[in-house]
């Protein structure tokens, strides 16, 4: 820990070097730093970080891009500022439900509900946990709401009928695409090795590769790195061929669009036999 002080230290000063002969100015109570540690690794209390002089203490969470980083990576803290947010659009749609046409319902769901457990969801959503039940929990109850529910109808079916993704079929859905945007070679760089299709990797013909299935990286640990994106893209992508046999890669592939509509028609078809 000393060593790193050390050195974010000497960083802090290039910066802060770079800063002035910029004429920038950096506001350093808006700065914060966040050790990155294990629940088990404790921070040693004499840690000093300085920028222009002035100290910048290190924080518990951090807020970047919409999306709370906690020391941990457990996203407890996003997961709890996310329900309360999910709550209040919940309750929104209870009381708008009554006044406006379902098709305006269901786009005001997409609007203030939707949006906020779609954004970064193949960050902190791609492992079930009880936080993430509880976020399932509270879009079943909302699409509920919206559907105006009857004893009669399946939660699965509302799904269906209302054409919304499960938060768990949601996450799937944007690794797949994620998967397929790497494929077609429109993502930045820093992507362009996360996934090859295993009719690069091999050189003989299987059923993985006829059918366009991606290798999984290796990992070195059956706890982080079986929770990684890149692994976890990787198994949804491959899993889709288990679910329905009869999705072309090789003809949807060249199709953004059209790949993304058989895809959530693949999850409705799913709902509705539920």
């Amino acid at each position: 820990m000393k060593e790193i002080n050390s050195k974010v230290n000497q960083d802090l000063s290039i910066i802060s070097h770079w800063l002035r002969a910029n004429r920038i100015s950096l506001n350093t109570k808006k700065t914060e730093i966040i050790i990155f540690r294990s629940k088990f690794n404790q921070p040693h209390k004499k840690l000093n970080f300085r920028i222009s002089g002035q100290k910048i203490y290190p924080t518990t969470v951090t807020k970047y891009l919409g999306i709370y980083l906690d020391e941990h990576l457990t996203w407890d803290y996003h997961l709890k500022q996310l329900k309360t947010k999910l709550s209040r659009s919940c309750g929104l749609l209870s009381k708008l439900r009554y006044y406006v046409s379902d098709d305006l319902l269901r786009t005001v769901y997409f609007s203030i509900f939707d949006s906020y457990i779609r954004y970064g969801c193949q960050v902190w959503g791609q492992n079930e946990t009880e936080k993430i039940k509880e976020i399932q929990n509270i879009q079943d109850k909302t699409v509920k709401i919206i559907s105006f529910r009857k004893d009669c109808q399946t939660l699965s079916s509302l799904y269906n009928n209302q054409k919304i993704l499960k938060f768990k079929d949601l996450v799937m859905f944007n690794n797949c695409v994620f998967v397929l945007d790497q494929i077609n070679n429109v993502l930045p760089n820093t992507f362009s090795s996360y996934f090859r299709t295993l009719n690069i990797t091999q050189n003989y013909v299987t059923r993985g590769n006829a059918n366009f299935n991606v290798s999984k990286p290796i990992v070195k640990t059956s706890t982080y790195g079986l929770k990684s994106l890149t692994y976890k893209a990787a198994a949804d992508w491959n899993k889709i061929q288990t679910i329905n046999k009869k999705f072309n890669y090789q003809e949807e592939i060249i199709n953004r669009n059209k790949f993304i509509r058989c895809l959530k028609n693949m999850f409705y078809d799913q709902y509705a036999l539920e």
